[in-house]
């Protein structure tokens, strides 16, 4: 994804569905980035997920592995989607509809 392009919130849902095995980790960075999300270097590979419009919504977060940009695994990508960008659809709606 090209940064700096607009995203809006389905296309967002769709790329976390279609993502397999094989999303890097700085191409879910720049998706959350671009949804309003804060990204904040955890332990070792982990980024805690925080989003300051978001009332209610705590943290998340994620493991990119060991190494430079390595995919991100499943079982993150969906918890993401799931518990995060799926419960606050609305308030994400909100706030992409913002930035146009």
């Amino acid at each position: 994804m090209v940064r700096g392009v607009f995203m809006d919130y389905d296309e967002l849902v769709a790329r976390l569905e279609q993502s397999g095995n094989n999303t890097r980790c700085n191409d879910l960075k720049a998706w959350l980035e671009d949804a309003g999300f804060n990204l904040k270097q955890g332990k070792g590979n982990h980024f805690v997920i925080t989003h300051p419009q978001i009332d209610g919504f705590t943290t998340g977060s994620f493991d990119c592995g060991h190494g430079t940009n390595k995919p991100v695994k499943k079982p993150y990508i969906t918890k993401i989607l799931n518990h995060i960008v799926k419960r606050y659809e609305e308030e994400i709606r909100n706030y992409l509809e913002s930035k146009k």
